[in-house]
């Protein structure tokens, strides 16, 4: 029982799945309004599926960190050796098999071709973000790219679960993606700080370092970092503007993510690399706009239909 627990609270990133429901639970009911859905049944089993998919990829991203883990991150169980590798592998393969199944059984439920290629998409792509030979996080350029796609996908899920692509959900998945990949870009910068303090880089200059897995030089990726999660922030009210979202989710989103993120960068101030408490605790508040969309796409949804 404890082996079953900590795969799924501590391997399995279980603490996010509260955020994710509340997203899809909150597109939902914006995409729902007042129209009663045809089967709560099918849209539960649709996101627990959706679920069961990202913990797979999760759950990839940390066998792929395990070596660098050993030094980074002791909270990894594959790490620290509390999971056995050949072990780790066997579960992985398990999952990997129910989650074929799964999908399987949702199309065969749903007859929904968008929302199984969004999940296979997804699925697909988390894989190769993390897993060699194409282990594209480790790429230049390309690995924020594609974690802002994944991002991307997340909300697009939960839409098509009850309706088909809009110009709403195109306009929240464009956010996800631009905020994502900027996001992508800031675990970067987390993961320099790591190295430069455990030894593994140095130099006089800490913006003149090239970031880890990134291949710019930090100052470079703080400026993009800042321009990807404020632009995609700026975003929301052009998308109100447009008419594409109403003044209540514009309000919510914009007042739930923007202290976040400002408390993020003004933390890490003139000192981005060499301070690890402030570099992980800045990574914390800027990675928390994730859940704080969710919380506030729910929230502006009842007061919405309300």
């Amino acid at each position: 029982m404890k082996f079953v627990f900590s795969l799924v609270f501590r391997v399995n990133w279980f603490h996010a799945v509260s955020f994710l429901f509340l997203l899809w639970l909150g597109l939902i009911f914006w995409g729902l309004g007042t129209t009663a859905p045809s089967g709560w049944g099918t849209i539960v089993y649709s996101l627990l599926v959706a679920i069961f998919i990202i913990c797979i990829t999760n759950f990839a991203d940390m066998y792929s960190d395990r070596f660098e883990d050993r030094t980074h991150r002791q909270s990894n169980p594959m790490a620290t050796g509390e999971f056995k590798i050949g072990t780790a592998k066997r579960i992985f393969i398990a999952e990997n098999i129910i989650g074929v199944l799964l999908v399987v059984s949702l199309f065969w439920v749903t007859r929904n071709y968008p929302l199984i290629l969004a999940l296979v998409a997804g699925w697909v792509g988390g894989l190769i973000y993390s897993l060699p030979p194409f282990r594209l996080k480790a790429r230049r350029i390309i690995g924020p790219l594609e974690f802002g796609l994944c991002c991307a996908i997340i909300p697009l899920v939960g839409w098509l679960v009850v309706k088909p692509v809009d110009t709403f959900i195109a306009a929240f998945a464009l956010i996800f993606f631009v905020g994502g990949s900027g996001i992508g870009i800031t675990t970067k910068l987390r993961r320099t700080a790591e190295d430069f303090s455990f030894g593994l880089i140095s130099g006089s200059n800490v913006f003149n370092l090239k970031t880890t897995d990134f291949g710019l030089r930090v100052k470079t990726a703080v400026i993009l970092e800042a321009i990807l999660v404020l632009g995609a922030i700026c975003l929301i009210p052009v998308f109100g503007f447009l008419g594409t979202f109403n003044q209540v989710l514009v309000i919510f989103l914009v007042s739930f993510v923007l202290p976040l993120v400002l408390a993020g960068f003004a933390l890490r101030g003139k000192d981005p690399i060499s301070n690890l408490k402030k570099a992980q605790i800045s990574f914390i508040l800027i990675c928390a706009t994730l859940p704080a969309i969710s919380v506030a796409t729910f929230i502006s949804s009842i007061v919405h239909i309300g």
